[in-house]
This record gives structure tokens, C-alpha cells and sequence, in this order.
């Protein structure tokens, strides 16, 4: 199933209350020409980038659920998955290395305590 993307910008427009003069004002285009890109199945990538901008809506991310995009894109967030695995155990490695130096630097408090007692009950 292709994505016929003129469609898709028309749904879009409609949920926000936009009308094509509305439209053309955000890309500086007629509302004529926006009449005509919402009658295409296809788009110039510079055109849809400048649309989703204007809009802030990300158009393209209709076209991740068909090849190759899809693949392209499961790939990438396989990958990204697998970094932030990798980042989520060496941060926890971190976070146990900082709380063994912290019941460290406890220990080491306790024993200067104790030694600062010691000296004052010697001193006596």
C-alpha cells in the first residue's frame, strides 16, 4: 500500500481547522498551488520538509511502514536499542562505583571521628 501523501496533508489540515489559504501563507505559496498538492499521491521531498515545518507535523514518518524505510528505520532502532542498552548498564556501573566510594568515604569519616576522640580523651 502506497502512502498518497496529498491525502494525508488534507486529513492533517482538516484536523487543525486549516484551510488551503492558511496553508499557503505558512509556505508562501497561493492557495491554489496548495489546492494542487493536496491532489498528489506523490511530493517533492523539499516541498514535504518545508510543509511538515510549517505545520510541525513530521509527514514522513507515513512512508516508515513501507520498504524500504521500514527496514531502514527497524535497523536504525535496533541499533539505537542496543547503544542505549549498553549505556544503561555502564551507568549503572557508574552509579555502583560511586556508592561503594561513597560507603568508602563514610568509613573513612567514621574512622577520623574516632581518631578525634581518641585524642581528646587521651589529652584529658
Amino acid at each position: 500500500m502506497s502512502v498518497e501523501i496529498g491525502s494525508v496533508l488534507k486529513r492533517v489540515l482538516k484536523s487543525r481547522g486549516l484551510v488551503y489559504k492558511d496553508l499557503g501563507a505558512l509556505i508562501n505559496r497561493h492557495e491554489k498551488s496548495v489546492a494542487s498538492i493536496v491532489k498528489r499521491n506523490t511530493m517533492d521531498t523539499d516541498l514535504l520538509l518545508s510543509i511538515s515545518k510549517a505545520l510541525q507535523h513530521d509527514f514522513f514518518q507515513y512512508f516508515y511502514n513501507e520498504d524500504p524505510l521500514k527496514s531502514f528505520r527497524e535497523t536504525e532502532l535496533d541499533s539505537l536499542n542496543e547503544e542505549l542498552e549498553k549505556l544503561k548498564s555502564e551507568l549503572a556501573e557508574k552509579l555502583n562505583y560511586i556508592a561503594v566510594q561513597d560507603k568508602y568515604v563514610k568509613s573513612q569519616e567514621d574512622v577520623i571521628r574516632l581518631l578525634k576522640e581518641k585524642e581528646t580523651y587521651l589529652k584529658i
